[in-house]
């Protein structure tokens, strides 16, 4: 969902050499943690290693912001909630029509990019499609191209992620 790849972050940190301004680059949940540790010129906890990436260095302007991607997907929401009485016949039902992992959405947000494996209409089924943030921030245009090599380089990724998420799902 966009909420989930546009998660704006809030930082105010002057002692630590931050600057006031709009942080643009694509940052992750994953990075909060090894950022505020750098922030507060702390260590990774007990020296483990994290997944997430300290951002402080380019927060700071020391360095550049490092290219990062994030990745996004939806749950499968239980068959006995969709079904519930209260949501039969409604928008929900319609866009989870199978608690199969199969119809899981996914989004891969790569810079001003984003690419979905997700649904159009209520109905419809789940198609490709590209949308640069930075001219259209509400993903009205869909940009998707099919012979676009840079297109079919991130729909290749969201397929690999989508089918680790399946096979992990069928693994439980």
């Amino acid at each position: 969902a966009p909420e989930v790849l546009r998660v704006p972050m809030l930082v105010r940190a002057p002692a630590a050499g931050v600057e006031p301004g709009t942080w643009q680059p694509v940052t992750r949940s994953i990075d909060v943690p090894p950022t505020l540790a750098g922030l507060c010129g702390l260590p990774p906890e007990d020296g483990r290693q994290t997944e997430g990436i300290d951002l402080a260095p380019a927060l700071r302007g020391e360095a550049p912001p490092p290219i990062l991607r994030a990745t996004s997907h939806t749950s499968l929401i239980p068959d006995a909630i969709v079904r519930a009485p209260a949501f039969r016949g409604s928008v929900l039902e319609q866009l989870h029509p199978s608690r199969e992992p199969e119809g899981m959405w996914v989004a891969l947000r790569d810079g001003d990019v984003v690419a979905k494996l997700a649904r159009r209409r209520a109905d419809g089924p789940i198609e490709p499609a590209v949308y640069h943030l930075g001219t259209d921030p509400l993903e009205q245009h869909d940009l998707f191209q099919p012979g676009d090599r840079g297109h079919q380089g991130l729909l290749a990724d969201l397929q690999a992620y989508k089918a680790r998420l399946v096979a992990a799902h069928r693994a439980l």
